[in-house]
């Protein structure tokens, strides 16, 4: 067990050996006992990148999307390490290799839970942080509850979703925003729901989703439509004209709303009566 990711080092499951991969943080700076903090690959449905404290989840950087993690549009490629997220029948797993190989990086979770990528200093003999993939309190886990966006520019940060309303208003006008929201218009699995497009978004929660790497969106599209219970879907690869089927079942937490063209799209089951108005 260690707090530190070396390159070349994998953190994910084996499903072959059924080895689990993650790292923990020390309990103190002084004390390398095992800490309250953890990291590790979730593969409850679509697999996706996690920290937790004890049981609970404090922080999900979101699927990948085989360019970026959905959470992290300022974690892309750079002159000093690679890195993957390899999915497969055998394996899952993240790993960073070196490409300068005269810098030498590490992540470490440190004891308070921060995940840091540090970089050694060699003329000061000393790690420096390089970045850390957590930028503001809107990367705290379902900060803003089910159907609803967290924005780091809007005062509150909290916003529901175009086409859902507040779930309990007066909650919602004391800043408590754990209940989330909710349709506007409620689901009745009538013949004419469809989906609005919502775009430059952290991708919800992936616990509760199911995942095939090779369908289209327009098969993912009539999957999701053809089961009542499915309330979003999106592309897994979004490199190219993109590929693959990422389908969402029950609320959708821990969204974020990121500048234009920096996040991930995704498609919201709507009634018929709201389909093309709920476009963001």
């Amino acid at each position: 067990m260690t707090d530190t990711l070396l390159p070349g080092m994998k953190q994910g499951r084996d499903f072959v050996t059924g080895v689990e991969r993650y790292y923990t943080s020390w309990r103190s700076k002084e004390d390398p006992a095992s800490g309250e903090f953890s990291t590790s690959i979730d593969t409850r449905g679509y697999p996706q990148p996690i920290r937790t404290q004890g049981q609970k989840i404090t922080y999900r950087v979101g699927p990948w999307n085989e360019l970026r993690f959905s959470g992290a549009p300022h974690l892309r490629p750079n002159p000093i390490y690679s890195f993957t997220f390899v999915i497969n029948e055998r394996e899952i797993y993240y790993q960073y290799n070196l490409i300068n190989t005269s810098v030498f990086t590490r992540m470490v979770l440190q004891p308070n839970g921060n995940i840091e990528r540090l970089l050694w200093i060699d003329s000061k003999q000393e790690w420096n942080l390089y970045l850390t993939p957590e930028i503001d309190h809107c990367d705290r886990y379902a900060m803003c509850g089910p159907y609803s966006s967290c924005n780091i520019g809007k005062s509150p940060v909290c916003e529901c979703l175009k086409g859902f309303e507040p779930t309990s208003p007066d909650q919602w006008s004391f800043v408590d925003w754990s209940q989330g929201c909710r349709h506007t218009i409620a689901l009745d699995c009538e013949p004419g729901e469809g989906f609005n497009k919502y775009s430059n978004l952290k991708l919800p929660d992936t616990q509760r989703s199911w995942y095939n790497l090779t369908m289209t969106l327009v098969e993912c599209e009539k999957m999701c439509k053809s089961n009542c219970s499915c309330t979003a879907y999106t592309n897994t690869n979004v490199s190219g004209s993109g590929s693959g089927c990422l389908l969402w079942f029950g609320g959708l937490i821990d969204i974020r709303t990121f500048a234009e063209n920096t996040g991930d799209t995704i498609y919201i089951r709507m009634p018929a009566s709201q389909l093309g108005k709920s476009k963001q």
